[in-house]
């Protein structure tokens, strides 16, 4: 016989499709315009804990930008009060004083999109001026000891991507090419 297959470890929960930032190849169509959805606070925190109780380890709070979900606090602290390992996806443009203390927890983590060092080609990837808090963030989320990895996509600026990130404290860092 086959054996039993692996069962899911990790959810993905895409929290809002809100974001400050228009990315030219966000594949998720998200924006300013964009909208929490038709999930409540009260769904998500069902299933986060219908995810727990079905031994799912780790969920990743993707977007859009998931900390603009107005309860996105509670919905993580929920997560974690499950006993789940989180990892937030965001673009680290606004970090508030109470996410940065939920992301001190040692089953947290964080990963961000970084495009260029040069603020003016990164910016152009974001369609805003978010170069600047994103890699303030970045570098205070690396001092602080939260484990943080980035994505840099090729948009041109890849190795001066990977040595300014190197040289904030980020060093668990992927590449990609844009896709469809």
């Amino acid at each position: 016989g086959t054996a039993p297959a692996e069962p899911y470890r990790r959810l993905w929960a895409e929290l809002t499709n809100k974001c400050q930032l228009e990315c030219v190849m966000c594949y998720a169509r998200s924006g300013p315009h964009g909208s929490h959805g038709a999930m409540s606070a009260h769904d998500w925190t069902d299933l986060v804990d219908q995810a727990a109780a079905a031994k799912i380890n780790m969920i990743q709070f993707i977007g859009g930008e998931p900390t603009m979900h107005p309860r996105f606090t509670h919905i993580m602290s929920n997560a974690l009060a499950a006993g789940l390992d989180v990892e937030v996806y965001s673009n680290l443009v606004h970090v508030t004083d109470e996410m940065w203390e939920l992301f001190q927890s040692p089953r947290v983590s964080l990963a961000f999109s970084y495009f260029a060092k040069d603020p003016t080609a990164h910016n152009a990837v974001t369609g805003r001026p978010s170069h600047q808090a994103t890699r303030r963030n970045a570098e205070k989320a690396a001092a602080l000891g939260i484990p943080t990895r980035a994505g840099v996509i090729d948009f041109g600026h890849v190795q001066e991507a990977l040595s300014d990130l190197e040289s904030i404290g980020i060093t668990k860092v992927a590449t990609d090419r844009v896709r469809r």
